[in-house]
């Protein structure tokens, strides 16, 4: 097992803790919202597609 090595890092200056939730990013744009959106779609209609052919293909189901 390894010892743990000091945090060598500067000290920030102030107290205040940016992080990535804090500031607004392009993730939260709505073209990007959009394309999530199209993407959820698009896997949902592929899902449907497929269990539907093996419904139809499978005789025991029917």
């Amino acid at each position: 097992m390894s010892a743990q090595l000091p945090n060598l890092a500067p000290k920030p200056d102030t107290d205040d803790v940016h992080t990535t939730y804090e500031r607004a990013d392009n993730r939260w744009e709505s073209g990007n919202a959009r394309r999530d959106w199209i993407v959820i779609a698009t896997l949902v209609v592929i899902y449907l597609i497929w269990a539907g052919i093996i419904f139809l293909f499978e005789p025991g189901i029917r």
